[in-house]
């Protein structure tokens, strides 16, 4: 015996098909407003974040490349009581470098607090 057609459920289901792109839509809109949100905050906590003049942020967000690498360097080698910190996708333990992993909060803080930032690929 064969279960009866259920005409009201396949209607639903059709409907829920049919409202697929608009929820998807909605949840799109969502995702900005809470982004632009998130940026809101972040600005006003940035102009209440005292800054630590010491401290130098560097991102690069694949890895350890580019001007910022060879800025960190030179800036490594000077006798000045820097602390020099590198915000990057995927952090390697390899290097003997204060890293930290790239939109995680510790990251978020350091950029807060930091009195400099050096930034490549216009990920800021």
């Amino acid at each position: 015996m064969t279960a009866p057609l259920c005409i009201s459920c396949y209607i639903s289901k059709m409907t829920e098909i049919y409202d697929m792109p608009m929820k998807i839509k909605n949840i799109e809109k969502m995702i900005q407003f809470l982004g632009r949100l998130v940026r809101i905050i972040l600005r006003a906590l940035n102009g209440i974040v005292p800054k630590r003049r010491d401290l130098v942020v560097f991102i690069s967000i694949p890895d350890f490349t580019d001007n910022s690498m060879a800025l960190f360097e030179y800036m490594d080698s000077l006798d000045e009581d820097f602390e020099l910190v590198w915000i990057v996708k995927n952090p390697r333990d390899d290097l003997d470098i204060k890293q930290y992993k790239a939109y995680h909060l510790p990251a978020i803080l350091k950029i807060l607090r930091a009195g400099y930032i050096i930034s490549t690929h216009g990920n800021l």
